[in-house]
C-alpha cells in the first residue's frame, strides 16, 4: 500500500520570450512534507494573492517543490496591427528563470504596465511555492512486523509530534484497532482542508513530523 499522493499537472506552450534581470531570488524552505499534501500547500500559496489577480488571471502551479517547482500566470492577449489575429500570453516562472510565453511565434508582445503586473503575480507566487520539498510516497509496511513496528512508531513519535505542533487528530488507536484497519492509517493523518490559519500549522507540522521513518520506507 501507498500513502496517497497529488501531482500537479499543466499544458506546455511553443514560444518564449526570456525576461532579463526578473529571477525569482533563493528562498528558505520547510522540510520535506508528504506528496499527499501538495495540493494543500500550493493552495495556501493562491490564497494569500491579492483575491483581484485570481478574478483577472488564471494560475497553474507544478512539480515538486523546491528547486523544480515552477509557476505559469495568464492569459495576457495581445492583437497584431491589423486586428486579424489575437495572441494569449502566459508568464511562466521557474528557478532562476521567468519567461514569456505565447502560443504563436512573431506576434507583439503585452503592454509594459500589465507584463509588469503579471510577473510580480508570478514571482510572487513561485517564491512561495518553491518554499515547500515534497515526500515521495513510501512502500506502507505488509509484513506484521514492519506494521507493528510503524504502529509504535505512529503511537509513539508521530500522533505527540503533530499535537505539539497544534493538530489535534484525537487519541491515537490501540494496537488492535491499527492492526485490524491498517488501510484507515495508510494516508498521512493531517486533515486535507480547513481555514488558512489552520492550514500553516498543519503544513508546518506535516514538515517537523515525517510521515515514515526512514528505516521503515519501502518495507
Amino acid at each position: 500500500m501507498r500513502r496517497r499522493a497529488f501531482l500537479a499537472i499543466a499544458a506546455g506552450l511553443v514560444a518564449v520570450t526570456a525576461l532579463a534581470g526578473c529571477a525569482p531570488a533563493p528562498r528558505p524552505r520547510a522540510g520535506a512534507i508528504p506528496e499527499s499534501l501538495q495540493n494543500l500547500a500550493y493552495s495556501r500559496c493562491v490564497n494569500r494573492l491579492d483575491p483581484t489577480t485570481t478574478t483577472d488571471y488564471s494560475v497553474s502551479i507544478g512539480g515538486e517543490g523546491g528547486n523544480s517547482a515552477w509557476v505559469d500566470v495568464g492569459p495576457l492577449t495581445t492583437v497584431d496591427a491589423d486586428g486579424n489575429r489575437s495572441t494569449t500570453w502566459h508568464v511562466h516562472v521557474t528557478p532562476g528563470r521567468v519567461a514569456l510565453e505565447s502560443d504563436a511565434e512573431g506576434a507583439p508582445v503585452p503592454a509594459d504596465e500589465e507584463l509588469a503586473r503579471v510577473q510580480k503575480v508570478g514571482r510572487s507566487l513561485f517564491d512561495c511555492v518553491s518554499e515547500y520539498r515534497f515526500q515521495p510516497p513510501a512502500e506502507f509496511p505488509s509484513s506484521r512486523a514492519a506494521l507493528l513496528q510503524l504502529f509504535r512508531y505512529d503511537v509513539g513519535v508521530l500522533w505527540p509530534c503533530l499535537t505539539a505542533h497544534g493538530v489535534d487528530l484525537g487519541p491515537a488507536p490501540s494496537r488492535r484497532s491499527y492492526l485490524s484497519q491498517a488501510d484507515a492509517y495508510a494516508a498521512y493523518p493531517v486533515p486535507l482542508s480547513g481555514s488558512s490559519g489552520d492550514v500553516t500549522r498543519m503544513l508546518s507540522a506535516a514538515a517537523a513530523c515525517p510521515a515514515i521513518p526512514p528505516y521503515l520506507r519501502d518495507r
